[in-house]
């Protein structure tokens, strides 16, 4: 499943294993389409660990670039480099959507509980808002396709396009993808530093009232 570290079977017998050279996909946010980011591993030296009944073999093996291509080590290593960075970047921005979920999910359960008063049902309305404003800025939340493509691009949308076009050729990323990726970045650093801030501050009134 996404997000897991894949690993071999253990059943009696035979146990193969077939890595697909990619990294793991970042995390996955329940009830909205996948993030799917799974860069793959740059051409270099690898190592592969057995372990069993606790004692360790490793052995190394080498990922050879293309041969069809002729990109060098360092444009490769850049490549993987600035993939993994973007990886990272949408990584960060699904973990703040994750937050604001929990968000919602705590005052929903708080605000619906027996005895809760108005004062609270209307701040975990705000809180509701705020969060739900914050996840649609940031990721598609449409539950058909026709939903999805009506819905302005969003950033990590962005991101998940950047990755495509890094599968399509071994060498490093040009000026122009690093420049799209540049103006994404900032539209989720700027997203998650604003709503954080809001949250915190909505949240302490919450907790207050909640009498935490």
């Amino acid at each position: 499943a996404d997000g897991e570290e894949p690993r071999a079977t253990v059943s009696k017998g035979l146990n193969r294993f077939i890595w697909d050279m990619r990294y793991p996909s970042v995390s996955a946010i329940p009830g909205l389409p996948p993030v799917l980011i799974k860069p793959y591993a740059k051409p270099g030296t690898y190592r592969v660990r057995l372990t069993v009944n606790g004692e360790s073999q490793v052995q190394t093996f080498e990922l050879e670039v293309n041969p069809n291509e002729t990109y060098s080590r360092e444009e490769t290593d850049a490549k993987g480099e600035f993939w993994m960075q973007l990886q990272a970047k949408a990584e960060e921005g699904v973990q703040a959507v994750l937050i604001a979920k929990a968000a919602q999910e705590k005052v929903v359960e708080a605000a619906t509980a027996d005895g809760a008063s108005d004062e609270l049902k209307a701040q975990a309305a705000v809180i509701d808002e705020l969060s739900l404003d914050f996840i649609g800025s940031m990721v598609a939340t449409g539950t058909t396709l026709v939903q999805i493509i009506s819905e302005p691009t969003k950033p990590l949308s962005k991101l998940v396009t950047l990755h495509n076009i890094m599968e399509t050729s071994e060498g490093p990323p040009n000026q122009p993808l690093r420049e799209v990726y540049a103006r994404a970045a900032a539209e989720i650093d700027k997203a998650i530093e604003t709503f954080s801030s809001a949250l915190e501050t909505e949240m302490a009134q919450f907790d207050s009232l909640a009498g935490n």
